[in-house]
C-alpha cells in the first residue's frame, strides 16, 4: 500500500467534521474550520505528491494535535469532574482551549478559571465566573454548555431548588449532547426534593435519548440512586448484579447503595451494616466518601430518624422506565463503540495470531500469504474453495490489518448484540466468502487477502439493522446515519477505483450477500408505544 492509504480516512474525518461547522455559527467556529481546511489541504497536497510522505505526517499531526488532542483533554477532564476533583480538571480544560484556539477555546479557558476557583473552595465566585461568561450574542449551543456548567456547580453546592429553576429557565440547551447531560444531572435535584416520579421521567428521556451512549454508567448509577431513595431495595440488587459495572470501588459502591436502600426503606440493622462495610473499606483520603457514608451512618444512630413517604406514583414511573429500556435496546445495541463482544473478541484474536505468524515466517511476503490461504486462481482452478474464509484471516501490511480489525470490532460487536452471535459469524463467514468467490471468478489478482468481504458483509446486515428501527424518536437519526453508510460505501468503491490494489468486486459481493442473508436472517420485532408520561 502507498502513502496515499493514509491520507484517505484523514480526508474523511476531517469533512465529516468541517460539514457541520459550516452549517451552524460558523463566525464562533472559524479557528476550528480553519484548522480542519488546513488539514485537508495538506492532505490534498499529499495525494498529489508521488513522494507525500512528509505531507502525510503533516496533515495526520495537525489533525491529531489540534482536533484529536483537545477531545482526548476534555475527556480527562470530565472524568474528573464527574470525580469532583476540580483541581486535576482545570488545566485540561485550560490546555484544550489553549489549542482549540478561538472564541471556544477562549470560552474553555474561562471556565478552567472558574474550576479553580471551585478547587480553592470559592464555589460561589465559581457560579458567578460562569453567569458572567454568557453573552447575548453566543450561539445557542455555547450558552447551553455555559448553564450546564452552572446547573453542575450548583448540585454540588447542593442548592437544588437553583438548579430546577435554572433548568426550567433554559428552553433550550442548544445540543441533544448536553440536553441529555442536564436532565440526567437535574434528576438528582428532583430526588433530592423528594420529587421521584419527576426525576424518574427525567431519566426516561435519557434512555430514549439517540445519543445516550457516553452516559450509560452514569445514568446506570442515577437509577440505582433513586431506586435506594425510594427503598426499593430489588431494584437496587437488580441493577448492581450487572457485571459490567464491576469495576475499582465497585464493593464500596454497592455497599453504600444498599445501606441507602435499607435506611430509606426502614431496616436499620441491615442499613447500618452495609453503611459500615462501605465505610470501612473506603480510602481515608477519600474524604467527600467518608463525610457521605458518615453522614447516614448518623442518621441510622438517630431515634427521631423517619423514613421519608414514598410517592404511590413510584412504580408506575419505574414500569416506564423500564419500558424505556425495552424500547431504546434496539438503538443502544447499534450506537456506540464498546468493548468487542465474545464472538468478535475471539476473531480479532485469531486474525491477529495469523498477522504475527505473517511477520514471522522466513519465507518471501507472496508466498507467505499463498502458503496461508490467501483467494486467487487456485480456489477455482484447484478447487480450494476453503481459501474463501481463510483468506479472511490474512491481511497485506499493518494498515490493511489496523483498518479490517477496527471495523470488524465496530460493526460486528453491534451485529452480535443486536442479532446474537450465531447470526453475526453467519453473516460474516458466508457473505465474506460470497464476496471473494465473485473475486476469484473474475481472477482480477493473483492473490487476494483480507476480511474486507465479511466486513462489508456486516456492513450491509448493519444497514438493515438500522431500516429495522421503527421508533418515531429515532427516524431522523437513522436516516441521517444510513446516508452515512451509503456515502461511506461510495467513497470505498471510489477509491478502489482509483487504486487498484483494493478488491471491489469482493467488498461488492460481500456488501450484496450481507443485505440478502440479513434479510433472512435478522429477528423480527414487535413495535410498541410508549406510556404519555
Amino acid at each position: 500500500m502507498t502513502h496515499r492509504f493514509l491520507v484517505y480516512p484523514l480526508l474523511l474525518l476531517a469533512w465529516m467534521q468541517l460539514l457541520p461547522l459550516l452549517r451552524r455559527d460558523w463566525r464562533w467556529h472559524l479557528a476550528t474550520i480553519l484548522q480542519l481546511a488546513a488539514v485537508l489541504v495538506f492532505g490534498g497536497v499529499a495525494l498529489l505528491s508521488r513522494d507525500g510522505a512528509r505531507w502525510v505526517a503533516l496533515s495526520w499531526g495537525t489533525f491529531v494535535l489540534l482536533h484529536i488532542t483537545p477531545r482526548l483533554l476534555l475527556a480527562g477532564s470530565a472524568r474528573y469532574r464527574q470525580q469532583g476533583r476540580w483541581r486535576r480538571a482545570a488545566p485540561l480544560e485550560d490546555l484544550a482551549g489553549w489549542l482549540m484556539l478561538g472564541e471556544m477555546g477562549r470560552l474553555r479557558r474561562r471556565y478552567a478559571t472558574a474550576l479553580r476557583a471551585m478547587a480553592g473552595g470559592a464555589s460561589e465566585l465559581a457560579v458567578e465566573m460562569l453567569r458572567d461568561a454568557e453573552s447575548p450574542t453566543m450561539p445557542t449551543a455555547a450558552r447551553g454548555l455555559v448553564r450546564a456548567w452552572r446547573l453542575a456547580f450548583l448540585l454540588h453546592r447542593r442548592e437544588w431548588m437553583a438548579a430546577v429553576v435554572l433548568f426550567q429557565d433554559t428552553p433550550e440547551w442548544g445540543s441533544a449532547a448536553v440536553t441529555i447531560f442536564v436532565r440526567l444531572q437535574i434528576a438528582r435535584a428532583f430526588a433530592e426534593l423528594d420529587d421521584l416520579p419527576r426525576a424518574m421521567r427525567c431519566l426516561q428521556f435519557v434512555m430514549l435519548a439517540p445519543s445516550v451512549m457516553s452516559l450509560e454508567e452514569p445514568l446506570w448509577a442515577m437509577r440505582i440512586r433513586l431506586a435506594a431513595m425510594a427503598g426499593d431495595t430489588t431494584e437496587v440488587d437488580r441493577l448492581l448484579g450487572d457485571r459490567r459495572r464491576q469495576r475499582r470501588g465497585f464493593a464500596r459502591f454497592a455497599a453504600y447503595w444498599r445501606g441507602r436502600a435499607a435506611l430509606a426503606k426502614g431496616d436499620k440493622t441491615t442499613a447500618l451494616g452495609q453503611l459500615s462495610r462501605a465505610y470501612a473499606i473506603t480510602d481515608p483520603r477519600d474524604l467527600a466518601w467518608q463525610q457521605a457514608i458518615g453522614h447516614y451512618l448518623k442518621l441510622v444512630e438517630s431515634p427521631i430518624y423517619v423514613p421519608p413517604a414514598v410517592s404511590p406514583e413510584y412504580q408506575q414511573e419505574l414500569a416506564g422506565l423500564r419500558l424505556a429500556e425495552e424500547q431504546s435496546r434496539p438503538w443502544r445495541d447499534l450506537i456506540g463503540l464498546r468493548r468487542p463482544t465474545p464472538v468478535v473478541a475471539i476473531l480479532l484474536a485469531e486474525i491477529s495470531l495469523v498477522f504475527a505468524a505473517q511477520q514471522l515466517l522466513p519465507v518471501p511476503w507472496p508466498d507467505r500469504l499463498v502458503m496461508w490461504g490467501g483467494n486467487g486462481m487456485f480456489t477455482i482452478h484447484f478447487g480450494q474453495w476453503w481459501r474463501l474464509v481463510t483468506v479472511m484471516l490474512l491481511h497485506g501490511g499493518w494498515l490493511h490489518f489496523l483498518m479490517n480489525g477496527f471495523a470488524l470490532w465496530s460493526f460486528g460487536s453491534s451485529i452480535e448484540r443486536a442479532w446474537g452471535w450465531w447470526r453475526m459469524l453467519l453473516v460474516f463467514v458466508i457473505g465474506g466468502a460470497v464476496g471473494n468467490l465473485a473475486s476469484a471468478m473474475l481472477e482480477r489478482y493473483d492473490i487476494a487477502v483480507g476480511a474486507s468481504a465479511g466486513i462489508f458483509a456486516l456492513l450491509g446486515a448493519y444497514a438493515v439493522a438500522l431500516w429495522q428501527i421503527r421508533h418515531p424518536l429515532y427516524l431522523a437519526m437513522r436516516t441521517r446515519l444510513l446516508r452515512v453508510l451509503v456515502v461511506l460505501v461510495a467513497i470505498d468503491f471510489t477509491i478502489g477505483w482509483l487504486e487498484p490494489q483494493i478488491d471491489n468486486l469482493a467488498h461488492l459481493g460481500g456488501f450484496v450477500a450481507g443485505l440478502g442473508l440479513a434479510a433472512l436472517l435478522c429477528p423480527r420485532r414487535r413495535d410498541s408505544i410508549m406510556p404519555p408520561t
